[in-house]
């Protein structure tokens, strides 16, 4: 049977039973296997948008296989832009119009049948990777106190508020003079990411091949897990911003796209090149894990200790210019990591996450990670409206807020559809206006401009008249650090 009539046979029935029984009948079909992995899984993306329109030969020359082929050079990016469409193209045009409709669907992630990730597993386990990922718990004091009584030292790390990066490095990769095809940054959904920046992709590889020998690894890769970031000062929200921005610029670019408009828009907005762009993008890394136990989301035994302790004789060896350790400390008691906590606070980070040192690389929330994140209510006063971007124009996109003394200032958001359009036709009735906003501590920069980190919109404050001062913010802080 050829793949278009399996596809065809599952998509006929509406029951998941019937749809997983076929499934389980053609588990040993390498080439339906293929076709199940080329479209679901989301690491392998051909970054291509549209086809264009082409003649079918009459007499199809070429099989299935060969436009997997394609395909896997694509999302490889052995073959990109005009070279791949074009090579594309001249496979499909020889191919019969069943397996040509599957190729559509594949390029699409849709093979049009109504099976998912868990379905495709369960008949063959491990085809489409679970993207492990490592999260730690919301804080509990209870859960940190035993935390220490199992413990000597417990591990307080910076709490990373960069884009989360997974940079894999394949086996040949991971020596350090193979190729860099096999380097690939992905999302925590396992998504693609793309930055032109070859400098900081020799970095990944000769950190991952340092990883591989201190830890005597026998395996088919590295994953490092950490952050994109830029060091130059620029805020973490604006440089998240930046990095989006950079990374589907570049992937729409190398595809051949026109890229022109939005180029010209990223260069006047940010006052940089794309080139100039990349090369502030750094890559800050706590942590590494087999490929085979990454794709998997399984467990590496060893402790988190010794990972840490690998981690950071592989950077120093390597002395990249790009890649840096997320900073830490190591803590005896459950005062001095609240200690570690507030200090960094008052810098203007996040928080902490205090980690197990004892305790081996597991995917999923642990209790062995505990998150130490500040949370803080305060009252602002309303001075200005930013409009939204995209779908929100013609809407609220955020609030310009103030302290009463005007020495914090902040641009809360976290509106409802229905907030987004009263607040923005009703702007002269909320100028002034009080309102309760949650932040995860104060932020202050490089020019000592006070703001609040991660500002929400919690209410309208109808019953206040005035907002809270910079020493009325710093207060409240303190009494939730119990500082004061």
């Amino acid at each position: 049977m050829s793949i278009h009539a399996i596809l065809t046979e599952i998509a006929s029935t509406s029951s998941t039973l019937e749809k997983q029984a076929i499934l389980d009948k053609n588990k040993d079909n390498a080439l339906f296997q293929k076709v199940l992995k080329y479209a679901y899984d989301n690491s392998m993306v051909y970054y291509v948008k549209v086809i264009p329109k082409y003649v079918p030969n009459e007499s199809p020359k070429t099989e299935l296989e060969d436009g997997l082929n394609i395909l896997k050079d694509m999302s490889d990016r052995i073959v990109t832009g005009k070279e791949a469409m074009d090579t594309l193209i001249g496979v499909l045009i020889n191919m019969s119009p069943n397996d040509r409709d599957v190729i559509h669907r594949i390029i699409a992630k849709d093979l049009k049948c109504g099976i998912g990730d868990k379905q495709i597993n369960k008949a063959n386990p491990g085809l489409i990777p679970t993207f492990g990922y490592q999260g730690a718990l919301p804080f509990d004091k209870k859960a940190v106190e035993k935390l220490f009584a199992s413990n000597d030292l417990v591990e307080s790390d910076v709490k990373a508020d960069g884009r989360f990066v997974s940079l894999i490095v394949s086996e040949e990769s991971c020596k350090k003079q193979g190729n860099l095809n096999g380097i690939k940054m992905l999302s925590r959904q396992g998504k693609p990411s793309f930055l032109n920046n070859t400098e900081l992709l020799i970095d990944v590889r000769e950190v991952a091949s340092n990883c591989q020998d201190f830890a005597k690894l026998e395996t088919d890769g590295i994953v490092l897990t950490g952050e994109l970031i830029m060091l130059d000062g620029t805020s973490r929200y604006t440089a998240n911003g930046i990095i989006s921005s950079l990374v589907s610029i570049t992937e729409k670019q190398s595809d051949g796209i026109d890229v022109s408009k939005e180029v010209a828009k990223f260069v006047k907005e940010q006052g940089m090149t794309l080139e100039d762009a990349a090369k502030k993008i750094h890559v800050k890394v706590w942590d590494y894990v087999p490929l085979s136990v990454y794709l998997n989301g399984g467990v590496y035994p060893k402790k988190r200790g010794d990972r840490l302790e690998i981690l950071e004789r592989a950077i120093g060896m390597a002395e990249p210019e790009y890649i840096h350790l997320i900073e830490y400390k190591m803590v005896s008691t459950y005062e001095e990591a609240m200690d570690h906590f507030s200090e960094l606070i008052g810098r203007g980070e996040e928080g902490t996450i205090l980690k197990n040192i004892n305790a081996p690389w597991k995917s999923g929330k642990s209790k062995e990670n505990l998150k130490l994140k500040l949370e803080v209510h305060t009252e602002l006063k309303i001075v200005g409206f930013n409009e939204g971007r995209n779908r929100y124009v013609g809407q609220l996109g955020s609030l310009i807020c103030e302290s009463s003394d005007g020495l914090l200032a902040c641009d809360p958001f976290g509106f409802s559809d229905s907030q987004r359009i009263e607040m923005w036709e009703s702007r002269d009735f909320y100028m002034g206006k009080i309102v309760e906003v949650k932040a995860n501590g104060i932020s202050k920069d490089v020019d000592g401009n006070y703001s609040l980190l991660h500002p929400i919109f919690i209410q309208v404050r109808t019953d206040k008249v005035g907002a809270d001062s910079l020493e009325d913010i710093k207060r409240i802080q303190n009494m939730v650090l119990g500082l004061s």
